[in-house]
């Protein structure tokens, strides 16, 4: 049993370790990720007050309930943009290595195949940390609602939101590897989850069926908790179901994910697969 613990918190560290020193190889991507909602936010708020002409912000009162808009986009994009950086890093984390030709060294360590994934999830989380403290921090700032106590409980939600996110990535990742499209696969998923989660938008646009959707993703749950809290305090209470419903799915979307992985490797394993680049 500690043999076995050793081993799998050995491979933990080393692909954590190895993930961040390529990671920080190409640093500017730390840039990019923090320009890209900022962007995005001014590009739809430019988008929605040309389209909507005088109305446009009377409208988006009503269906958002508040008026700051560029802060209401901002957090939803920030949100995304980190939800798209876990489904590409961790989503893709056996292509990855099987592009690097590293996967079939990896697949023979002496150490469970599933540190690989903890491993990369850790190096994920560390390398991207900085990018959402600063975001959160300067959105709020700019956005005129800042304050230490708010930033605290506001980052809390970001985490318990994204943590799901980890096992809906590992499940992706899993089944990508079975796929000759993986890259596709993501950019496909990256681009639903932008569409059903609200992001730049109320969910309450959308047809009834498709909330119902909606409800079943956290980062849906994330954004509303977000929003609402930042913008929105005296209805927080209402939501506050959604605290719930995202500790259920911190529980079992990482369950799903590791089983789904963990079958993907035994399956890899029989059939041979780990050897094909």
């Amino acid at each position: 049993m500690v043999d076995s613990l050793t081993r799998f918190f050995n491979g933990v560290i080393a692909t954590a370790y190895k993930e961040l020193k390529i990671s920080l190889r190409y640093s500017t991507w730390i840039l990019t990720m923090f320009a890209a909602p900022y962007i995005l936010s001014i590009l739809m708020q430019s988008i929605g007050s040309y389209a909507g002409g005088s109305e446009a912000y009377s409208n988006f009162l009503a269906y958002t309930g508040t008026e700051n808009m560029f802060v209401y986009l901002i957090l939803g994009a920030l949100l995304w943009m980190m939800a798209a950086v876990i489904m590409w890093d961790v989503g893709l984390l056996l292509n990855n290595e099987r592009w690097r030709g590293t996967l079939e060294q990896n697949a023979m360590a002496p150490v469970p195949f599933i540190s690989l994934a903890v491993g990369f999830t850790i190096a994920d989380i560390l390398f991207t940390s900085p990018i959402l403290i600063i975001g959160v921090a300067s959105s709020l700032f700019i956005g005129g609602v800042f304050s230490l106590t708010s930033f605290f409980q506001i980052s809390l939600l970001f985490i318990i939101g994204l943590l799901p996110l980890y096992g809906i990535g590992l499940l992706f990742g899993a089944l990508s590897f079975r796929s000759r499209r993986s890259y596709s696969v993501v950019n496909i998923l990256n681009t639903t989850l932008a569409i059903l989660s609200g992001s730049l938008y109320p969910i309450a646009v959308l047809p009834v069926w498709l909330q119902f959707v909606s409800n079943l993703i956290p980062l849906t749950h994330a954004t509303i908790l977000v929003r609402t809290f930042s913008l929105l305090p005296q209805f927080f209470l209402s939501e506050s179901w959604r605290l719930l419903f995202l500790v259920f799915m911190i529980v079992i979307y990482p369950l799903i994910g590791i089983y789904t992985f963990n079958m993907a490797d035994r399956q890899a394993r029989r059939k041979g697969d780990f050897a094909k680049y």
